[in-house]
């Protein structure tokens, strides 16, 4: 049996780090499916509905936002630093299962200067009765970051954007506006991404953390926004997506996917 570790109590914030710049790059794809449905949809951008999209995204943004999680260029934050209620910061703790039937508890708390910050999209987890989500924040995107992000405030600053996801309804009912709404939700994420590099990266080295829908989501900015830049290339620490679907020619180690990052 392997170790395994279990989210325990949940800890504060963390004070301001300093800024830092990892040049480092190096692409992490683990090889897990999504426990509810892995996306391997391809690049978006072949798949746009240009006169649908924009409507379901304004649909989307527009309701279920809360202002008070909503910054000046309008994204709306599951986690922020800056957030007082912030899931990111729970659950640092952990239950270490050991092979050998020992337990024991792993303190952690969040780093008080991390070095590098981490942009976390999550997976499907909506189950409001559409076929995508609104932006309002329930419970399901709240329990999904204390499990799955929270962790990583040990070492990082977390950014996760809300998105009008595809929801577990719309996954069960696919129907002529899913092409739409899978792109509109990746433009509320990639507007996220270039909200957060303006606004708020500075330079540091960032990791890109997501799951199932969420890594459709990371592959197409990875692909779009990263791969394609020198500059956000050299500040991209790792790219942590179980669940997405990125390919590489035989025998090699970059190509494909993504034309540079290997």
């Amino acid at each position: 049996m392997d170790n395994r570790t279990v989210p325990q109590s949940p800890k504060g914030r963390s004070s301001p780090p300093k800024t830092g710049r990892v040049a480092r790059v190096s692409l992490v794809i683990a090889a897990l499916l999504s426990s509810t449905v892995a996306l391997g949809i391809g690049p978006l951008q072949a798949r746009r509905a240009a006169a649908a999209a924009p409507s379901a995204k304004q649909a989307a943004v527009a309701d279920g936002a809360d202002p008070s999680r909503t910054d000046a260029a309008g994204t709306e934050w599951l986690c922020n630093p800056d957030l007082p209620a912030n899931p990111c910061l729970s659950n640092e703790n952990a239950l270490v299962q050991r092979a050998s039937g020992r337990s024991s508890v792993q303190l952690a708390r969040p780093a008080t200067q991390p070095p590098i910050d981490c942009f976390y999209v999550y997976p499907t987890v909506s189950n409001q009765p559409g076929p995508a989500a609104n932006l309002e924040i329930q419970a399901a995107e709240t329990n999904v970051a204390k499990l799955q992000a929270s962790r990583f405030s040990s070492v990082c600053k977390v950014y996760a954007p809300m998105y009008p996801q595809i929801t577990d309804n719309g996954l069960q009912h696919l129907g002529s506006g899913f092409r739409a709404a899978l792109t509109a939700g990746y433009d509320v994420v990639q507007s996220a991404w270039k909200d957060y590099m303006e606004h708020d990266n500075h330079g540091r080295g960032v990791v890109i953390i997501a799951h199932s829908q969420g890594s459709t989501m990371a592959q197409e900015l990875l692909r779009t926004q990263i791969d394609s830049n020198a500059r956000s290339r050299n500040l991209l620490v790792s790219a942590i997506i179980p669940g997405g679907n990125v390919v590489v020619p035989i025998g090699k180690g970059v190509g494909g996917t993504f034309q540079h990052l290997g």
